[in-house]
C-alpha cells in the first residue's frame, strides 16, 4: 500500500507544480505585455507634451486659421500680455476711457509748465497679440529738468494707467544755460499712452 502511493502522490504534486508554473508563465507574459504597453504609451505622451511645451520638432508653432499659438510657452506668453492689457485697460476706479485733457493740465499746473501743443487720440493695433495702444503727443514750453520729471510722475501718479512712453528733450544753450545746476531744457516732447484689449468678434 505504501510502495504504490509513494509515487502517486509525487507526481500528482509535480503534476500542480507544473500547472501553476505554467499558469505563473501566463500571468507574467500578460503583465509584461502590458507593461510594455503602458510603456509606451507614457513615452509617446511624454514627447507629445514636450513638443506642446516647447515647441521641440514641431513644423508650425500657430494654427494656420486662427493664428493663435499651439506652443504652450508661447500662448503662456500671449495670455499674460493680454491680461496686461486688460489690467491696464480697466485701471483704477473712476478711471477715465482716454488721455484726458483734464490730466494732463492738472499735471503740467502742478509742475508749472505750460503745453504749447497736443495731438489727437491715436492708436496702434496689435491685433496679433490682442491689444491696441492708445497715446497722445504733447509738447512744452521751455523748461527744466525737475519740471520735466515732476510732469511726469504728475501724469502717471494721476491716472496709474497711463505711462510716459517716450520723451524728448536737449539742454538749452551755454547762454541761456550758463547757471548752476545747468538744468534748463528746449521745448520737451512727451507721448502718453495706455493699453486696452481688443475685442475679439466671433
Amino acid at each position: 500500500m505504501a510502495a504504490k502511493g509513494g509515487p502517486k502522490a509525487e507526481s500528482d504534486w509535480l503534476k500542480y507544480y507544473c500547472i501553476v508554473f505554467g499558469l505563473l508563465i501566463v500571468v507574467v507574459g500578460v503583465l509584461y505585455f502590458k507593461i510594455s504597453g503602458d510603456l509606451s504609451s507614457y513615452e509617446q505622451a511624454n514627447k507629445n507634451a514636450e513638443r506642446v511645451i516647447t515647441g521641440k520638432g514641431m513644423t508650425r508653432t500657430r494654427d494656420r486659421r486662427t493664428g493663435r499659438p499651439l506652443v504652450l510657452n508661447d500662448l503662456a506668453v500671449e495670455v499674460h500680455q493680454y491680461v496686461s492689457a486688460y489690467r491696464d485697460a480697466v485701471g483704477t476706479a473712476g478711471a477715465g476711457s482716454d488721455i484726458s485733457d483734464t490730466v494732463m493740465t492738472y499735471a503740467a499746473e502742478q509742475a508749472r509748465m505750460t503745453q504749447t501743443y497736443a495731438s489727437s487720440v491715436r492708436r496702434d493695433k496689435v491685433a496679433s497679440r490682442g491689444y491696441q495702444t492708445i497715446y497722445r503727443d504733447f509738447q512744452y514750453q521751455a523748461c527744466t529738468l525737475e519740471q520735466l520729471i515732476a510732469l511726469m510722475f504728475n501724469i502717471e501718479n494721476r491716472n496709474p494707467r497711463l505711462r510716459v512712453e517716450d520723451v524728448t528733450w536737449t539742454l538749452a544753450d551755454a547762454k541761456v544755460n550758463s547757471e548752476p545746476p545747468f538744468n534748463k531744457i528746449t521745448k520737451p516732447k512727451i507721448r502718453v499712452s495706455f493699453r486696452e484689449p481688443i475685442a475679439k468678434s466671433r
